[in-house]
Parts: C-alpha cells; structure tokens; sequence
C-alpha cells in the first residue's frame, strides 16, 4: 500500500496524471476609446479576441459596441479544464487581443502573444482613415506573415 501511495504522489508531481484547473477563458476588462482630440468614440465595434497556446488558435470572440461614453466592458469566463503539463500538448495558455472598428477611423487590431502582455483596462485612440473588418483568425496569421 506504501508502494502505491508513493508511486501516486510521484507520477502526479511528475505531471503525467491529469488534474482540474479553474482557467480563465476571457478576463474581466473594459476599453475607452477616443479620438485624437480625446473625444469618446460611441458605437464603435469592440472585439475581444480569446486565443491559445500550444498552437496560438482562436478559440472564441465578443463582440459589442461602445457606449456613448466610448467605453465598452466584457465579463470574466472562467471553466473548468483538465489538463497534463507533461503530456504531448501540455496545458493550455489563453491569450486575449482586441480589434476595434468605427467607420471613418483605421481599424485597430492588436497581436498580443501572452496573457501578460493584455491589460484589463485599456485607453484607445482611433484616427481618421479607412475602416476595415477586423481579420479572422485564418486571415490574421496570414496577414501577419506577409
């Protein structure tokens, strides 16, 4: 029985027996956005991107819109995961980008690679220019290495 207690504590300290994790799918956050002149920006599309490692692909996206104020809020998904650090895929790492679009205004789309470099509250400007849709996720990457 002490054999098979101590094989257990090793092979879960060596990451080889899965375990729940409570991972954080899209953080709580908000985004001002304004004009040059420091104007809020109304009715702008706001996306919130959610991407994630081992292969950096989209998982989902929300969209909304500003407020009159130009501030556009999203809410915390958390979920249950399973994961096993050492296997072939390890564990999953969430990554968040935002894509910001008003007509009249460049878009602005941002290419975060790591969950540190996000900030949950952000303060945008958009300038003058031509407003395109915001890329999916196939068209980013091969925008990217172009």
């Amino acid at each position: 029985m002490k054999i098979i207690l101590i094989l257990s504590v090793f092979l879960l300290m060596a990451g080889c027996i899965p375990f729940p994790t409570y991972k954080t799918l899209q953080p709580e956050s908000s985004i001002t956005v304004v004009d040059p002149a420091g104007k809020p920006i109304d009715f702008a599309s706001v996306q919130l991107i959610s991407s994630s490692y081992p292969y950096g692909y989209e998982k989902f996206r929300v969209i909304t819109k500003t407020s009159p104020s130009g501030n556009a809020r999203f809410t915390k998904i958390k979920q249950w995961r399973i994961e096993a650090p050492l296997m072939m895929h390890g564990v999953e790492e969430f990554f968040w980008n935002w894509c910001i679009s008003k007509e009249g205004y460049k878009t602005l789309q941002t290419h975060y690679k790591s969950s540190k470099d996000f900030k949950n509250v952000s303060f945008i400007t958009l300038y003058p220019g031509n407003s395109v849709a915001c890329l999916e996720e196939h068209e980013a990457w091969r925008h990217q290495e172009q």
